[in-house]
């Protein structure tokens, strides 16, 4: 979700981010006063929801229900993948998975 300042209706004019902690008012930074549904595709949602710092992350309702719209408009207009492709790469997944609980637990 995209934070922008308090006093902005348009996009923010600093380089945006999902981190709702870019735009917490801390060390001198903007407060984010609204939320607005955004995808890594570039949709960022019309609609503004007033942002309540005291219920954040619990209280995402608004621009969720935008996101999952756009989701499914996505999803009704994608192309589906070709049986044989999708089951290589099926099998692709089970074999890295299997590789990947062979391997000892990764620590620092």
């Amino acid at each position: 979700m995209w934070a922008g300042p308090p006093t902005t209706k348009t996009k923010c004019p600093l380089p945006s981010s999902a981190e709702c902690h870019t735009y917490d008012g801390r060390f001198g930074r903007p407060k984010a006063a609204v939320l607005r549904g955004s995808c890594s595709c570039g949709w960022r949602g019309m609609a503004e929801y007033l942002l309540d710092w005291t219920t954040l992350p619990d209280d995402l309702s608004g621009p969720i229900p935008d996101y999952a719209a756009h989701l499914s408009v996505i999803r009704n207009t994608a192309v589906q993948l070709p049986a044989e492709l999708t089951a290589l790469l099926t099998e692709l997944v089970r074999q890295l998975e299997g590789l990947a609980a062979e391997e000892p637990p990764w620590s620092p």
